[in-house]
């Protein structure tokens, strides 16, 4: 009877302790512990929809931008917090393909002075804290070309994965050899997140606006003229002025999911 009893005052004395233990220490959900709250994806590319001007009508243009969101320290629930931003925004290499053809510019495109160019980081959930516009402005840009166009050269080496390039050469003498990434800043860090209890802080493009109440993109006009949205340029392609306005959306020009942002667990 004693040994009995002594096992049961042992197991009531020491069971909690070894189960919190094991709780605080699992990591789970985001919120049952500190494993994981800090090694977490800092950069992502992040689908936005544009309208566009080009050739003198409106139309519509996917691109893939580059955020990176690095907090000044731990997300704790509650507590204000900071972050530094960064980012790329980058012209496809399809679309600066389509740019090579008469249609569009006559001796093709090379060269591209951006007079605006702006993104617009929102945080959708998981904190208060404002909006942060990062910028590269006004820069000139030259679009990656090469202008061998010889046989088994670089252009047609090229065109076995895009036949277009050979007819780049054919039409400019020239053909894109990849995409034009351009780099987006904001100075310093950035105070005043206060993060909720808990959950996940997310982090995206800026999307507000422009959905309607049932989830449809609301295009918003690029004008050459007017001021950039939080996200798009104004730019000069070899002279042409050229507008993009744009929004965060998937596919389909619908609202992007949670899954599609940059997040941070909230740290008890």
């Amino acid at each position: 009877m004693v040994c009995r009893l002594c096992s049961l005052l042992a197991f009531l004395t020491f069971a909690p302790v070894s189960a919190c233990a094991t709780f605080e220490g699992s990591g789970t959900g985001g919120n049952g512990g500190t494993e994981g709250c800090e090694s977490v994806e800092k950069k992502r590319t992040i689908r936005l929809v544009c309208t566009t001007n080009f050739d003198g009508e409106p139309g519509q243009q996917e691109v893939f931008w580059e955020l990176a969101v690095d907090p000044t320290g731990r997300i704790s629930g509650g507590d204000e917090f900071g972050a530094s931003f960064s980012g790329v925004a980058e012209l496809p290499e399809v679309f600066l393909d389509d740019m090579q053809t008469e249609r569009f510019l006559p001796n093709g495109l090379k060269t591209i002075e951006f007079t605006q160019l702006q993104a617009t980081v929102h945080v959708r959930e998981g904190a208060t804290g404002r909006d942060v516009v990062l910028t590269a402005g006004p820069t000139t840009v030259q679009v990656p070309f090469s202008d061998d166009c010889t046989p088994s050269g670089i252009c047609d080496t090229l065109s076995g994965r895009l036949p277009f390039k050979n007819v780049q050469c054919t039409l400019n003498g020239f053909c894109v050899t990849g995409p034009l990434p351009v780099p987006l800043e904001v100075a310093g860090s950035v105070e005043g997140y206060r993060a909720d209890s808990s959950g996940h802080v997310r982090f995206g493009w800026d999307d507000q606006n422009m959905f309607d109440e049932t989830g449809a993109w609301i295009p918003s006009d690029a004008v050459f003229e007017e001021e950039v949205g939080p996200n798009g340029f104004r730019a000069y392609f070899e002279g042409a002025p050229v507008a993009f306005e744009c929004t965060m959306a998937e596919r389909g020009q619908v609202q992007s999911p949670p899954s599609s942002l940059i997040s941070f667990p909230i740290c008890p």
